[in-house]
């Protein structure tokens, strides 16, 4: 089939805003039957009760998902105080309960700041890692858990926003391979409770921001997805340099599309690599 804009042999990356209870492979079946473009990918799982940005490589695009993996991951929610379930979000079922209301909010905000910086992390066994070849998640739906090796993560930062009984509600910025649910669940153990993440969005991942993504229920026209997009092949466009854990634009990148959410990584003369600074 011909593409709308030419882009047929191109490659190029959308800002979709993934919905609740989709998975990520969900959002990305749907971009893929809208465009008709077999060659589709994600550049970061989002949890099925979780929201907001989820960028799709399309075409030749698909070759940068581990670079736009790296970028900067922002995540704004909020966790039920004195509730501990299995999945350590409201899917899960609830494993203990502690009649106690969230300490002060300063109390709060200093256990949050204590989970700042490089940290080891023990991934949740609800997750796509696995274990002698099986995705953890398949195993914990069995009831079998395996001992899971702690991994070193970098949170820049943990913000207590507000609390409201025992509602807290909290803004994370991380990077690559960091699990809001578990960080959630070791703050709470901080203060000698447990908690759960009710509501999660990721809000941005680098410069790409939840606001600008396209919405694909109901699906929209390809044209109107392609709309989002910036061809490879687009002279004057280059990529997005990750330096230092911050997406920062090139010199002569298309800022103001890129600023939009919907510009793709590339080399100025159209060819596909690594982003470098």
């Amino acid at each position: 089939m011909k593409h709308p804009g030419g882009l047929e042999g191109q490659g190029f990356v959308l800002n979709v805003f993934k919905e609740s209870p989709w998975t990520s492979h969900d959002a990305v079946a749907r971009v893929r039957r809208i465009l008709k473009f077999r060659k589709v990918g994600h550049t970061g799982t989002l949890d099925p009760f979780a929201t907001g940005v989820l960028l799709c490589c399309v075409g030749r695009a698909t070759k940068l998902s581990n670079v736009l993996m790296d970028l900067p991951k922002e995540y704004e929610g909020w966790m039920r105080f004195g509730v501990k379930t299995n999945t350590g979000d409201s899917s899960g079922e609830v494993l203990q309960t502690w009649e106690m209301s969230p300490p002060p909010l300063e109390r709060l905000r200093e256990a949050a700041r204590s989970l700042e910086g490089e940290i080891l992390q023990v991934p949740p066994m609800v997750s796509a890692l696995k274990h002698q070849g099986q995705r953890l998640y398949k195993l914990a739906r069995k009831g079998i858990t395996v001992e899971r090796q702690p991994r070193k993560v970098r949170v820049n930062s943990f913000e207590i926003l507000a609390v409201e009984g025992p509602r807290v509600t909290f803004r994370v910025r991380c990077a690559r391979g960091t699990y809001v649910r578990t960080l959630v669940e070791d703050f709470a153990e901080l203060l000698g409770a447990g908690a759960n993440v009710e509501e999660l969005e990721r809000t941005a991942v680098g410069p790409f921001r939840a606001a600008d993504a396209v919405r694909i229920d109901p699906p929209p026209e390809a044209a109107e997805l392609i709309a989002k997009a910036v061809p490879m092949a687009e002279a004057g466009l280059e990529g997005a340099a990750v330096l230092g854990g911050e997406a920062q634009a090139w010199p002569h990148t298309s800022v103001d599309r890129y600023a939009r959410g919907a510009a793709a990584c590339c080399r100025g003369d159209g060819s596909i690599g690594e982003c470098r600074g």
